[in-house]
């Protein structure tokens, strides 16, 4: 049994889609799979499953000439932005979204911006174009890579304008893995309640052992896990909606205190990075 904290780091998207693969593999905690080709065929394993919401961690950016050259689905997408141009910048139109609006609304240009992407071109076709947001862009997307626990997980996901892939307990083996709670010791009243706490993780670990040695599924084996148990995710949004999102989880605002304790620090490393003021 491990007693982990708490933590987060933010994800650079150098590339999009190694940036979806990595995002991806967390369910499975299949990492060690990854190679300098293999985002082809995760994104193409991805696309047979119709398993759309990894594809929601793809941040696209796309630069029209006028807003007849955007596809219209795509526009209209709830899961879109967009921004008009200045003088400056000829009046282009600025599109702000994801590989999957492109993927369950437009096939055929969702191809032809993955081809675009997978040979690290700058333009779609001659009349569209990728571009990068600046650093304070609020409809910019921001990943973060959290590790809290079930519990936490739960209330997070409830911000329903995020992007989310998080460790399956169905297909993750945590007997090989290793079985780890979050430690809860600092939020707990007396020695005898961490004691009490520390002593039904080793039972929770015991209990989730037997259950796979006997032949029981992982997914049924995982039902004795506590609350506590680790999660690793990956969590999407645009810097409008991280605002939004601290607006509720930061402290002082009546948030559980695991929560507001990984708020506070996304919110004072996007302080920091100037993404917010």
């Amino acid at each position: 049994m491990n007693l982990v904290n708490q933590s987060f780091k933010i994800i650079g998207q150098d590339d999009v889609m190694k940036h979806v693969e990595l995002c991806g593999r967390v369910s499975t905690m299949s990492f060690d799979k990854m190679n300098e080709n293999s985002h082809k065929n995760f994104s193409k394993r991805l696309e047979n499953a119709n398993h759309g919401s990894v594809l929601e961690h793809g941040s696209i950016y796309l630069q029209f000439p006028n807003k007849q050259s955007i596809p219209s689905k795509i526009l209209e997408s709830p899961y879109s932005d967009l921004r008009r141009g200045g003088e400056k910048e000829s009046g282009d139109y600025y599109i702000y979204t994801n590989l999957r609006v492109l993927f369950d609304n437009d096939k055929e240009f969702y191809n032809k911006v993955k081809e675009a992407l997978l040979e690290s071109k700058k333009f779609v076709d001659e009349n569209i174009k990728f571009f990068e947001p600046s650093e304070d862009d609020q409809f910019k997307r921001v990943t973060i890579e959290i590790i809290t626990y079930k519990q936490i997980e739960t209330e997070t996901v409830r911000h329903r304008t995020g992007s989310y892939t998080i460790n399956s307990t169905r297909f993750i083996n945590f007997f090989k893995t290793g079985v780890s709670f979050v430690d809860v010791s600092k939020w707990l009243v007396n020695n005898k309640s961490i004691l009490l706490y520390k002593l039904m993780c080793k039972l929770s670990e015991f209990a989730y052992r037997k259950l796979l040695k006997w032949g029981n599924q992982r997914q049924f084996a995982a039902s004795v896990l506590l609350y506590s148990h680790k999660s690793d995710m990956f969590m999407t949004m645009s810097i409008e909606k991280w605002k939004m999102f601290f607006n509720l989880r930061c402290s002082g605002k009546g948030a559980h205190p695991a929560i507001a304790e990984i708020s506070d620090g996304v919110r004072e490393e996007f302080l920091n990075r100037g993404y917010i003021k």
